[in-house]
């Protein structure tokens, strides 16, 4: 059988403060992105919450959340996710983790949460905030199957700014953005890349954001090698002793 690696995409963040917030800050059924405020004023600080029900632990992590960066701009971003890379560019915001045995804990629910602020000069309008990207799975005990624990129900929220014209269009970050939320049974396993929702355009994503993902995959991928090889070793000494 082929073996298939899944490396968990990079998030840039762009607009946030986070750490862990306890779910019950939000309603109860709570499952994606939440924003403290829908109507704002220009700026106004607010804060995007990435909200995970409880589920079972994980050993990746992968998030992009996308939203307009000439309306938005990020404040502070720190996730606090075991073996975790968080980054924080103009019009998106990111995070990727990749562990060896599960560490990222999930049996209480996870949220984390990014500060953010409306520009003083952001034209009136209404914006989408998109999670473009989503995975948390871990790896079954066939050593090549990624299992996903998580499937998000709200992957976009929009919010007002100003006071725009009756009729006015959701500004660009949502622009040419095909919604598609994939339910899939709490058991089912993924053997190939991660559930993704087709990514917004943004009008600004620096050169660095390309540099980045290419430095976490690099460390993902020795990362995932260096478990295959533990995984084979373990296998040939246990056979090496039934003989």
């Amino acid at each position: 059988m082929k073996r298939i690696f899944r490396i968990p995409a990079v998030l840039t963040a762009a607009c946030a403060l986070s750490s862990l917030t306890p779910l019950s800050a939000f309603a109860e059924d709570a499952n994606g992105i939440v924003v403290s405020e829908t109507a704002l004023m220009q700026g106004d600080e607010f804060t995007l919450s990435l909200v995970v029900p409880p589920t079972e632990d994980a050993d990746t992590a992968s998030v992009k959340i996308r939203f307009d960066a000439a309306a938005f701009e990020g404040l502070e971003w720190d996730p606090q996710v075991s073996g975790g890379f968080s980054n924080l560019t103009d019009g998106l915001i990111a995070l990727s983790a990749a562990n060896a045995d599960r560490y990222i804990k999930l049996g209480d629910g996870l949220t984390l949460t990014a500060k953010m602020k409306v520009r003083d000069d952001a034209p009136d309008g209404y914006y989408d905030f998109v999670l473009s990207e989503n995975s948390f799975c871990y790896v079954m005990e066939d050593g090549w199957t990624f299992k996903e624990v998580w499937f998000p129900e709200t992957t976009s929220v929009t919010v007002k700014v100003g006071d725009p014209a009756p009729g006015a269009s959701v500004g660009a970050a949502a622009e040419n953005t095909e919604q598609t939320i994939t339910e899939a049974a709490p058991e089912a396993t993924q053997t190939s890349a991660a559930i993704t929702h087709p990514a917004a355009d943004v009008r600004s994503q620096p050169q660095s954001d390309g540099k980045f993902v290419f430095m976490v995959t690099v460390i993902a991928i020795i990362a995932v090698v260096l478990i295959a090889i533990v995984l084979v070793v373990i296998k040939l000494i246990g056979s090496g002793k039934k003989k």
